[in-house]
């Protein structure tokens, strides 16, 4: 049973997330922790060694079978610049409130699914009803998990603007 000390609710002011494609659902990432989202034709993936960064999939540290499409390059206070595969972006939004989840609904990572947050009416038809779930890229891993990570990745300038969605 949860703790009676967990409001329903996480108190805080209002932030923008980048929102993302994580069927079934919509996942969200609060925006202060994204540098830049790259398309997957803006880097490339492979071995430790070429002077990129760690790279993880958030798929894969959930548990999903999703394929990955785009990458977050995030600034983590635990963990420095890291990369975090990711769905689709679809875009931001300002998430007023973040209703708490009970952990246990999660197998994997239950600390990283910060709670859920209803998503505004154009953003409904890439989510399973009206959801977008709260990520937490500091709770995701530990900073010897991201130090660990057996590839990295390096973006290039395409001269695209960089991406917000």
């Amino acid at each position: 049973m949860e703790s009676a000390e967990r409001s329903t609710t996480e108190a805080r002011d209002a932030e923008l997330h980048v929102l993302f494609g994580l069927a079934p659902f919509v996942g969200g990432i609060r925006a202060g922790w994204v540098v830049r989202a790259l398309e997957t034709d803006e880097c490339e993936i492979g071995a430790r060694g070429r002077g990129g960064v760690p790279a993880l999939t958030l798929p894969s540290l959930l548990g999903l079978d999703l394929p990955v499409r785009a990458w977050a390059l995030l600034s983590l206070p635990h963990a420095g610049q890291v990369a975090l595969g990711i769905g689709e972006c679809l875009a931001t939004q300002l998430v007023e409130e973040v209703c708490v989840l009970p952990r246990t609904i999660f197998e994997r990572r239950r600390g990283a699914i910060v709670g859920a947050f209803v998503l505004r009416r154009g953003l409904r038809d890439f989510s399973a009803g009206r959801l977008g779930l709260s990520i937490d890229p500091n709770a995701l891993c530990a900073p010897e998990d991201w130090a660990k990570a057996d590839r990295e990745l390096v973006y290039r300038d395409t001269g695209k603007e960089a991406s917000a969605p």
